[in-house]
């Protein structure tokens, strides 16, 4: 199965070079998170996944196949606080 899938070498968080299996997103539901400051500010955030690789060749204590992400981490405000604004 995994030979339908590109292969590809990534890096992992620990620094090593990986061997592994480009497999696409069919479907995601990304929701923002909301975090209220101290300061009234409402942010919100969300990570959105860009790339998923399944390592070849490794599992986890449990036997499931081990997947790196690559992703982009989005930051909005969606309220500020009126003294953080910037004037005229």
């Amino acid at each position: 199965m995994d030979d339908d899938y590109p292969e590809v070498k990534v890096r992992t968080q620990d620094g090593n070079m990986v061997e592994g299996f480009d497999i696409p997103i069919d479907q995601s539901n990304e929701k923002f998170n909301v975090y209220t400051l101290n300061d009234g500010t409402i942010l919100r955030a969300k990570l959105v996944v860009t790339a998923v690789v399944k390592v070849k060749n490794q599992w986890d204590l449990d036997g499931n196949p081990v997947y790196t992400v690559q992703h982009q981490t989005i930051v909005r405000v969606a309220q500020a606080h009126p003294s953080s604004k910037r004037k005229g």
